[in-house]
């Protein structure tokens, strides 16, 4: 008789995942954060994401690496004029993501750093595993990001 053989894969990944509220352009936003957190975010190509059937939406990206902290962040709009990326945020504007491990006093001081920001109205601490298709987002963005180094 044959052995079954099954492979248990664990998709949650360890990543940060912050939201902003702003009213201010991805420009801008990315030139105050720059300022404020000492961070030198650059812009890359457009974030491309199939929502549904052959609705292709693209989203603003700017990437960063912090020597540092040894982590690459990526701030990513949460607009485009037709949907949101991630609809069940609707109040955030923008994200940043890094999959590089960062202890919870630097978590905390980075989102202490980015509600100092002018013209930021809040920051905070995203669950990634309470977001709906995140899996599939935070997927497609590494791809997306392996490109861009």
């Amino acid at each position: 008789m044959p052995r079954k053989i099954t492979l248990n894969i664990d998709n949650k990944s360890n990543y940060l995942m912050i939201g902003i509220s702003s009213h201010l352009k991805d420009y801008r936003i990315s030139f105050f954060l720059n300022r404020v957190l000492g961070f030198n975010f650059r812009r890359i190509d457009d974030f491309t994401y199939s929502a549904r059937g052959n609705e292709t939406l693209s989203y603003p990206v700017f990437v960063y690496h912090d020597p540092d902290l040894r982590a690459h962040f990526c701030l990513m709009s949460n607009h485009h004029p037709e949907k949101k990326l991630i609809p069940a945020l609707k109040q955030t504007d923008y994200f940043i993501f890094t999959n590089d491990p960062i202890n919870d006093n630097n978590v905390q001081d980075l989102v202490r750093q980015i509600k100092s920001t002018p013209n930021v109205l809040t920051a905070y601490k995203i669950d990634p595993s309470e977001v709906k298709n995140m899996d599939v987002i935070s997927a497609d963005l590494e791809l997306h990001l392996l490109h861009h180094k």
